[in-house]
């Protein structure tokens, strides 16, 4: 990272390989999902509400950086979470209301919300067996959810590594408010039909 920081010719190497091999990933899956995950569902949320309340744009990279920060936190909150925990938790649960889901999808994305109801079409539409099936599937599937959270670095590692080239590291320093945050946290599984450590919080919740 320092030599991408300074600008040396081997950190702009590493810096377009990178970029390179995120494309072709994509390009192999043919979809953006091996590079675009829930902090780029943040990101985009940001994006359209600076631009509808008129406020100055922020670089998709940086908004892509700070919500990686808080992606980690997501990871490192199930981490914490027990196979008998999510199960009792599961049990307790209900079937998310779809009339709550639409208003909260029209409410922040009062803009164009038909796009994201057709996006959310099958979460929306979730039948109460549909409802089971995905509680015993996560039950089901906890331990190895719980081995991918062990792959992601946490936040303070994020940090220090995003540290040598000056990365804001709060919301305030990036642009954002606090709202903007928590409304991002709430909202932004909507904004595509994957199934991100969001909505999976989404559905714990």
């Amino acid at each position: 990272m320092d030599e991408i920081a300074t600008r040396k010719p081997e950190g702009i190497r590493i810096l377009i390989e990178s970029l390179l091999d995120s494309g072709l990933n994509m390009a192999k899956a043919g979809s953006s999902r091996p590079a675009s995950g829930a902090e780029h569902h943040l990101a985009h949320f940001w994006e359209m509400k600076l631009l509808w309340d008129n406020r100055p744009p922020v670089l998709h990279g940086i908004k892509v950086g700070f919500a990686t920060l808080l992606v980690a936190d997501s990871y490192t909150r199930l981490s914490s979470i027990t196979p008998s925990k999510v199960a009792n938790w599961l049990r307790k649960t209900s079937l998310p209301d779809s009339k709550t889901q639409l208003n909260e999808i029209r409410q922040n994305y009062n803009r164009n919300p038909d796009r994201i109801v057709d996006e959310q079409k099958r979460f929306l539409e979730l039948t109460p067996t549909g409802w089971q099936q995905l509680q015993q599937r996560i039950s089901d599937q906890w331990q190895a959810i719980q081995s991918i959270t062990a792959l992601v670095p946490t936040r303070s590692e994020i940090e220090r590594i995003l540290g040598p080239i000056h990365f804001p590291l709060t919301a305030a320093a990036v642009g954002l408010t606090e709202m903007d945050v928590n409304s991002g946290l709430l909202s932004a599984h909507y904004l595509r039909d994957r199934f991100t450590v969001f909505k999976l919080l989404f559905y714990l919740r």
